[in-house]
């Protein structure tokens, strides 16, 4: 019976994470690379294949970038644009937006494109993990666990970090650390 319930689970969110990967991305040599647009930072894009898994491509060789999907873009003073993405290449500019609601923005002013889904399970991405460990010779007993989350909206990018270990030995205190 739990078999079945687990074989429900992984049916259902596994095409949550698989996205089509219908993005394009032109470098400055002219190669071409199809794929989907993770994220951009710190001038890395994130950009995942399915021949070479996922990549980072330093921002400044980038071309042309072109997305269907939303994408909250925001420049380096603070300033932030919404929708898809396209490049004007004769003017070394970022599309972002449908018409009439279309902003430009020249490449080297966008520090981080961020991916936003249309509805609210779709922004919201949460992780965990836990650890057990005992040392026999020592008698130490470890447990561990952490979780972190991301919620991504038009305006807002909200993420939270937790962390707890602890440690327990006999004959003293348990030792506690939690985050």
């Amino acid at each position: 019976m739990r078999f079945r319930y687990l074989l429900l689970f992984l049916i259902c969110f596994s095409s949550l994470s698989f996205a089509d990967k219908t993005d394009i991305i032109i470098l400055k040599n002219g190669d071409k690379i199809t794929g989907e647009v993770k994220m951009m930072e710190f001038a890395l894009l994130t950009f995942k294949t399915d021949a070479m898994s996922t990549i980072e491509i330093k921002w400044e060789d980038i071309r042309y970038v072109q997305s269907k999907y939303s994408f909250r873009v925001e420049r380096e003073n603070g300033v932030y644009s919404f929708g898809i993405i396209n490049t004007d290449t004769l003017n070394n500019e970022l599309i972002v937006g449908l018409d009439p609601y279309i902003d430009k923005i020249k490449m080297d002013k966008v520090v981080m494109l961020i991916p936003v889904k249309k509805s609210f399970y779709d922004a919201l991405s949460i992780s965990a993990d836990a650890g057990f460990s005992y040392t026999k010779a020592s008698d130490v007993l470890n447990f561990n666990f952490s979780s972190n989350g991301t919620y991504t909206t038009r305006k807002y990018q909200r993420l939270y970090d937790f962390t707890s270990i602890i440690t327990s030995q006999r004959d003293t205190s348990n030792s506690e650390n939690h985050d």
